[in-house]
């Protein structure tokens, strides 16, 4: 048996990251110690670094929880393999969405400092005066994060 310290330790994360999962209903100790310190077998410990992988690459606490319940026992194989199968293109998917829209954030950043670093009116206070912001945002293409700071420094 290990204390909560010592695995904290082990991890590199707070106790309070421990006695997080523990809330969660994720983790639970196995036992105490006479001065009240949680222990926790080497199967928690191994269910701890799955935690720990599992959002490392993204899972929810609400994933890590049904990932966790899989019931190996009280299924067939084929059932389990479907169901880890659910789990995990369900997280592809999840993955991919946010890399579409993380590329998407990242063009925006990109074309709003390309802007700020060539648009000769340098952008604020005078961008209304310019003639490439005005095109550029009566085609559309003015970078969104530059409509958001024109939008909120309207005069």
């Amino acid at each position: 048996m290990k204390k909560i310290g010592d695995i904290a330790k082990e991890f590199g994360v707070s106790q309070r990251t421990i006695r997080f999962y523990e809330e969660k209903g994720i983790l639970k100790p196995d036992n105490y110690t006479t001065s009240g310190y949680r222990l926790y077998s080497e199967e928690n410990v191994k269910r701890l670094k799955v935690v720990l992988l599992l959002r490392k690459i993204g899972f929810s606490i609400s994933e890590i929880k049904s990932f966790l319940n899989i019931d190996l026992y009280g299924k067939t194989p084929e059932e389990n393999l479907e169901l880890l199968i659910q789990i995990l293109k369900k997280k592809l998917k999840d993955t991919a969405e946010k890399i579409e829209a993380l590329k998407l954030l990242k063009n925006d950043i990109e074309g709003a400092l390309d802007h700020l670093e060539n648009c000769s009116c340098r952008f604020l206070p005078n961008w209304e005066e310019c003639a490439l912001c005005k095109e550029m945002i009566e085609n559309n293409s003015m970078p969104e994060v530059l409509l958001a700071i024109l939008k909120n420094n309207k005069r």
